[in-house]
């Protein structure tokens, strides 16, 4: 019953009257000022019903709970202890009423929550615990939701965010495991028990829970919400009911509730590729965690130059997912770094099954964690989930549709599930948008597709939608402005691998008709992506696969497996010119029959290629000239300039240079009318040697630049190295030392990134060289170390002359003269054996030097005199890169020159010796004792 005390005061009140009509003032509930006081809400209950008197310490707090005035208080306790009559009180209504919310904050002691403590270090994410606290720290953010990949991280993330922000927070920060609940109706009382609240009967658990929360203020960390997003409405309730409360939520899909701010956790940083520099590797965050996690288990593992690149090798085949690196470090207990790499390859989501026993099940394996996102996928998704796994690399939306949905199955309303899920990833935002699976996910998805009755249906769609873009891409590869045929092969060249490994392996495993398909797809593709491989992706991989295609390629389409081998011979010929031209021969009859014209031109201009590199330069110039003649006569402009292109090549090796640029100027003008990019790139280089060797250098250096140009935005790699040698060249013959350096560098790249060893050698060679010219003697010995122990096929240690001649010019120049009179003598006498006069003339030139800086002038003027006349009877040198490298300009002998008649006589003696004689007498010099360097140089 409803008193107003104002119109009775001489009515008697009883104590507990008075407690209910003054909470009733204050808008307030029996279980929050339960809560207030600290005690059940059985006794408020029994309170205002007269049935029971507080203790003194509750009647305090119950005045205190109720705003009891601080002078009203000791008559309060007393009234409630029935020690004096209940007038003594004040009306319920008096004074201004205090908000609640603030009256909790001065009542209830500071709690900080149940925060499990932390029993590992946590590696990185420095950037994202920064953004994350920042948003937390703002009261607009009132529901935070961690979405990512199972594994990811999201859970150690989310705790070493809130950690230092317990402070913060009055009523603390609670962590709510919600992975063990099965029912959205359990989540309620899952938080009531994580933060010790007891239940009350006469309420329902949500109810009792906004009860509690609604004046806290609190940051409630609820983790693995994925399994429950029904449950999405309790954390929604409790935010409106609430206003100071704040949720940070983990899961791998959003909640989809208003307010929510969503932050996707990506994995580790990774490094681009595993040969980064050590000080760099070091640095990057999945190393550091794998280091972490294998010390920990490992106390005398060390991360060292020896094993760093195998660790970051493991760490990309992880992508950088936390969980993947900790079960995969357990594994370092048995295995070293390398083996570790090679069971992942082999044995994928096997040999990540050890996680430690007090994780829960679905994350001791990675297969677990994958499982548990799988299972909260609908049918469709699930069937999509597996298709998706015959993609690597990424996928866009069009081969979604083409290889993952059919008549049953939407594709495209499938990857938005998936994406939400975190088992896919966009990888790019532009007009394109293309996605990924993690490794991890796409092995797992792989075996689940193995166990579906359309497999093969989907891996041969697969097949047939990357033939048809490889196919698409021909008419105008390696054509800008934008190159979309090379821009999408570089894309998609693990899908290609992909497609050409289901080829040979269902080649190798079926017979008869079943296995004919494959293999068709496979020698399709590798038809139409030939040149791709020669010039842009890696000739031997390329080769190898078209020739493993080839072997199993008998019962195809005759015509189709001819085109196969000629592209074979094309690309075998880097390799095995011999072999190549074998191959050519066996199609020649079959082709001659075809009466196809596109064949028969494609046949000439291949085995014109292998004749040339079998040296059969003459031949080969024959054969394109009779070919010209026919596409002249049929108008065929574009094989009129390829087999130009072939002739003046022919004819440059032939050190035939007027035939040679007659035939690559008309080349070039034919592929400007046909805007054929990389021909015009091709031809552009080759006649710029031609230039250069006529002295004109400022055209040369034009002609390189545009071919450089060229070849950059056509990627043409195999070009572009080469134009970038020689433009180094002539920086560092001009003096222009960090420029010099600056292009090689930029080759060096190219020829690490494909693996062209021999041509790493010429430019660490020419790193080194100008290093030395700039004095930088300790820089030139590093570069010349490197390339040394990249070579391991030179029985000297040496991969060309050349490079012990200017390891002995770096160690004279360290005044180590023993190792430089052992490397000169190791370079002439290579020289010699080669005929190699410029390589011998400037051998000769360096030991004059020699002689003159070890006080022994007449030696030094005789060396001199054989090494002028022995440059001006060589022929002039080709500015070809991989013969250039090697070549010095004349060294100035005037520095070392002494005006009197003794000098001249040894000189003119010198000019009289045949160069065998200069290098027999040089190297019996060098066998000689050492002498101490001048010291009035």
């Amino acid at each position: 019953m409803q008193h107003d005390y104002a119109l009775h005061r001489d009515e008697v009140f009883s104590f507990g009257v008075w407690v209910s009509q003054r909470r009733h003032v204050l808008r307030m509930t029996q279980h929050e000022i339960a809560d207030l006081v600290g005690c059940s809400v059985v006794l408020i209950r029994k309170i205002e019903a007269d049935a029971r008197r507080p203790s003194a310490h509750i009647a305090e707090r119950l005045a205190r709970a109720l705003q009891v005035t601080v002078p009203d208080i000791p008559d309060f306790i007393r009234v409630a202890r029935a020690e004096q009559s209940p007038h003594r009180l004040p009306p319920p209504d008096h004074q201004s009423i205090r908000s609640p919310a603030d009256l909790i904050l001065d009542m209830r002691p500071r709690v900080d929550g149940n925060l499990p403590a932390a029993v590992s270090s946590f590696i990185g994410r420095t950037h994202a615990i920064e953004e994350l606290r920042t948003l937390l720290l703002r009261s607009a953010t009132r529901l935070l939701t961690l979405t990512g990949a199972g594994g990811s991280g999201k859970t150690s993330l989310a705790l070493a965010v809130v950690r230092p922000l317990v402070a913060r927070f009055p009523d603390g920060i609670w962590f709510v495991d919600l992975a063990p609940l099965t029912d959205p109706l359990q989540v309620s009382r899952a938080i009531l028990h994580a933060v010790g609240v007891l239940e009350d009967s006469q309420l329902a658990p949500h109810e009792r829970l906004i009860t509690w929360l609604r004046y806290r203020q609190l940051l409630m960390v609820i983790d693995n919400v994925e399994h429950l997003l029904d449950a999405g409405s309790v954390i929604s309730d409790i935010l409106r009911a609430a206003p100071k409360l704040q949720v940070l939520a983990t899961s791998r899909v959003p909640l989809r509730l208003q307010g929510e701010q969503e932050y996707l956790v990506a994995p580790l940083s990774l490094p681009t590729h595993a040969a980064e520099p050590f000080e760099q590797l070091m640095h990057v965050e999945a190393i550091q965690l794998f280091t972490e996690r294998t010390t920990a288990i490992e106390p005398t593992f060390c991360l060292t130059s020896a094993n760093i690149r195998a660790i970051a090798d493991i760490c990309l085949h992880l992508d950088g997912l936390p969980l993947a690196i900790e079960l995969a470090a357990v594994r370092m207990r048995v295995f070293t770094a390398e083996q570790l790499l090679a069971q992942l390859k082999t044995d994928g989501l096997r040999a990540l099954n050890n996680g430690p026993r007090d994780l829960a099940a679905r994350q001791r394996t990675i297969a677990a964690t994958i499982a548990w996102s799988e299972r909260l996928l609908a049918p469709t998704e699930q069937t999509l989930f597996a298709r998706l796994g015959v993609f690597v690399g990424g996928f866009s939306l069009s081969a979604v549709e083409a290889v993952g949905g059919d008549e049953t199955l939407d594709a495209l309303e499938g990857l938005e599930a998936l994406l939400m899920h975190g088992l896919v990833q966009r990888i790019t935002i532009d007009a394109a948008p293309r996605f990924r699976m993690l490794e991890m996910i796409r092995a797992y998805a792989v075996e689940r597709l193995a166990t579906h009755t359309d497999a093969d249906r989907v891996r041969e769609r697969h097949a047939r939608y990357f033939v048809a873009c490889a196919e698409a891409t021909v008419p105008h590869f390696l054509d800008p402005p934008d190159n979309a045929g090379m821009a999408l092969l570089d894309r998609e060249i693990d899908n290609l691998r992909a497609v050409l490994r289901w080829s040979v392996d269902r080649g190798r495993s079926s017979s008869g008709h079943e296995s004919q398909t494959p293999i068709e797809l496979g020698l399709r593709l590798m038809i139409a992506t030939y040149n791709y491989w020669e010039v842009h992706a890696g000739r031997p991989e390329g080769h190898q696969w078209l020739e493993q295609l080839v072997a199993l390629a008998d019962a195809v389409d005759p015509q189709l497996r001819l085109t196969a081998i000629l592209a074979l011979a094309e690309l075998h010929k880097f390799f095995d010119a011999p072999g190549a031209w074998v191959l050519i021969q066996s199609v020649e009859g079959a082709i001659a029959d075809t009466g196809d014209w596109q064949l028969q031109y494609t046949f000439a201009c291949f085995a014109g290629w292998a004749e040339t590199f079998l040296d059969w330069r003459e031949a080969a110039i024959q054969r394109w000239e009779a070919a010209l003649a026919q596409a002249i006569t049929r108008g065929d402009l574009r094989w009129n300039a390829d087999f130009r292109w072939g002739i003046g090549f022919a004819a440059y090796h032939l050190r035939r240079p007027e035939q040679s640029e007659q035939h690559l100027r008309e080349c070039l003008q034919l592929s400007r009318m046909l805007d054929s990019h990389y021909l015009i790139g091709e031809t552009l280089f080759w006649i710029a040697l031609l230039v250069l060797e006529r002295g004109e250098h400022v055209e040369g250096h034009r002609l390189l630049v545009e071919s450089a140009t060229i070849a950059r935005d056509t990627g043409n790699w195999r070009t572009l190295r080469s134009t970038l040698e020689c433009l180094s060249d002539l920086a560092y013959d001009t003096g222009h030392l960090e420029q010099a350096e600056a292009i090689a560098r930029e080759a060096l790249e190219l020829a690490y990134r494909e693996g062209q060893i021999k041509l790493v050698h010429r430019l660490l060679y020419r790193l080194a060289r100008v290093r030395l010219a700039a004095g930088d003697t300790d820089g030139a010995l590093l570069l010349l170390d490197t390339a040394l122990k990249t070579n391991s096929d030179a029985p000297s240690g040496f991969w060309h002359p050349a490079a012990a001649l200017l390891l002995g010019k770096v160690s004279a120049a360290c005044g180590d003269i023993r190792t430089a009179r052992h490397c000169y003598s190791q370079s002439l006498t290579a020289y010699a054996m080669e005929a190699d006069l410029h390589g011998a003339a400037h051998a000769l030139e360096v030991v004059a030097a020699l002689a003159a800086n070890l006080a022994d002038p007449l030696v030094s003027a005789r060396f001199w005199g054989a090494a002028v006349v022995l440059r001006t009877t060589a022929a002039p040198p080709m500015w070809h890169p991989s013969a250039r490298f090697a070549f010095e300009s004349p060294s100035a002998v005037a520095g070392y020159r002494r005006e009197d008649t003794a000098w001249d006589t040894a000189w003119d003696a010198g000019q009289s010796l045949t160069w065998e004689q200069a290098a027999k007498e040089a190297l019996a010099w060098l066998m000689q004792p050492a002498h101490p360097l001048r010291t009035d140089e």
